[in-house]
């Protein structure tokens, strides 16, 4: 692959289990380089393909251009099965995973840093494992300053698709708050 897109590796633990990896047609479309040039990061449209680690798909999020747009999320056979849903502010950021029938499933909300985001559950009231975005500590100050931050949650005792929003909540966080 010679594109530069979006990739994000997924980790249980120290073991490696999938990747979310950006489309090449998502990189490379026009009105997406557009944007990137003009510093409109947050505004890109994106499809990110989900697999384990073997390569097999596990599904896709989508998210279309535009300010504050959220992600829709596809299984591996192209059926759509939930979405997340901006439901905050640009300084008190939320999002919210429905399922394919718009029922709220559980919803993430973040601070002014918008690197820790508490989950809730929407049908039971109960307090999930939040989202934290940290940074590695390296050798170098630049490899400080230059390498990838990880994401990380809990994600033991959740179903498919609350893990699925889990690991999509992430990526839109870092997509609509942390590119560059």
């Amino acid at each position: 692959m010679n594109y530069r897109g979006k990739m994000y590796r997924l980790y249980a633990g120290e073991d490696a289990v999938g990747t979310v990896e950006e489309k090449s047609e998502s990189t490379t479309q026009v009105g997406n380089q557009l944007l990137k040039f003009l510093g409109l990061h947050t505004m890109v449209g994106v499809e990110l393909i989900v697999e384990d680690q073997r390569g097999d798909l596990l599904g896709t999020i989508q998210k279309g251009k535009g300010i504050n747009k959220g992600f829709s999320l596809y299984d591996e056979k192209g059926q759509h099965i939930g979405a997340i849903a901006f439901t905050g502010k640009m300084s008190a950021p939320a999002f919210t995973l429905v399922d394919h029938d718009d029922t709220a499933l559980m919803k993430a909300e973040g601070d002014f840093s918008v690197s820790d985001f508490s989950v809730v559950d929407c049908e039971s009231g109960k307090k999930l494992p939040s989202i934290k975005k940290r940074s590695f500590t390296y050798d170098t100050m630049k490899d400080n300053l230059m390498k990838e931050d990880g994401y990380f949650m809990e994600c033991a005792g959740l179903d498919e698709l609350r893990v699925f929003g889990m690991i999509a909540m992430s990526v839109l966080v870092d997509v609509n708050y942390h590119s560059n």
